[in-house]
């Protein structure tokens, strides 16, 4: 009879607990410093928590308090978030700022997977009392790219170059999860092995690939396909291979807007396996 209060009693201390943190996040003030962090916030629900965020961010009624690069501190200050979520990207400054005030700073560092994306996703949830869904969902979002792989596997896929800014060119290795959306669909990244994201029209007209994907990152699409027509020798434009996608899906997305992307893209490169 003991041991089975104690088990009514722990079962009791975990509900309560559940409770007293909903309660808490349904009064929750967040001031967002990321696009992503946006839209981590917006597939979990929860763009009403957020009262402060950057002239980057489509969350509306809430207010600007500068950009990714450049913030206002009293005016951060002013809205009394319990928590400020940023990026490396946010000046260090700025930050020491904020938690010299007495302000709840969380950094989260750019994922260099899409594995490492859910982790951050998952940690972000925890704030806003979602936790328990977002690993869920991230389980599930995880073994769908696990069979697309295996798939993928099975076929030597097309040479590709992803676009991410032009002037100057820039693109991704290895070490960024947007290059896992060439390598779970079997592509083969051509910068890859770069040391960094610039990358010179030398080496690519070198590396000729069979597919360029470009984002937008501020440009319009009509101006990114005027970039690339001015180079009809390489195969990709040649072949009419050059393929446009939004920048905020491609760099900044929560894990269902990555796995939109990916079958994208996949559909996309379907057509060279």
């Amino acid at each position: 009879m003991k041991e089975s209060l104690t088990i009514v009693d722990k079962k009791c201390f975990f509900l309560l607990l559940m409770l007293v943190l909903q309660m808490h996040a349904e009064d929750l003030r967040i001031v967002s410093l990321s696009p992503a962090i946006d839209n981590y916030l917006a597939s979990l629900g929860k763009t009403e928590y957020i009262v402060g965020t950057t002239s980057h961010s489509t969350v509306e009624d809430a207010q600007v308090v500068g950009d990714v690069l450049s913030l206002n501190v009293e005016t951060v200050l002013r809205l009394q978030p319990d928590y400020i979520l940023t990026t490396p990207i946010t000046p260090q400054n700025k930050r020491t700022l904020l938690e010299q005030a007495g302000a709840t700073v969380h950094v989260f560092d750019t994922p260099r997977s899409f594995s490492d994306l859910c982790r951050q996703y998952i940690a972000v949830a925890s704030l806003v009392g979602d936790s328990l869904s977002a690993e869920k969902l991230c389980d599930s979002l995880l073994a769908q790219t696990d069979s697309l792989n295996k798939v993928s596997a099975t076929h030597d896929g097309p040479t590709v170059f992803f676009q991410i800014g032009k002037d100057p060119l820039f693109t991704i290795t290895q070490h960024s999860f947007i290059h896992d959306y060439l390598s779970l669909c079997g592509a083969k990244n051509i910068a890859a092995d770069a040391v960094r994201g610039n990358y010179s029209m030398e080496t690519l007209y070198r590396h000729n690939p069979d597919v360029i994907i470009a984002t937008t990152m501020g440009q319009s699409q009509e101006k990114i396909r005027q970039y690339w027509q001015d180079h009809p020798s390489l195969k990709a434009v040649a072949t009419d291979n050059v393929f446009i996608m939004d920048a905020d899906s491609v760099c900044s997305p929560s894990p269902p807007m990555f796995m939109d992307v990916l079958f994208r893209i996949n559909r996309i490169l379907e057509t060279h396996q």
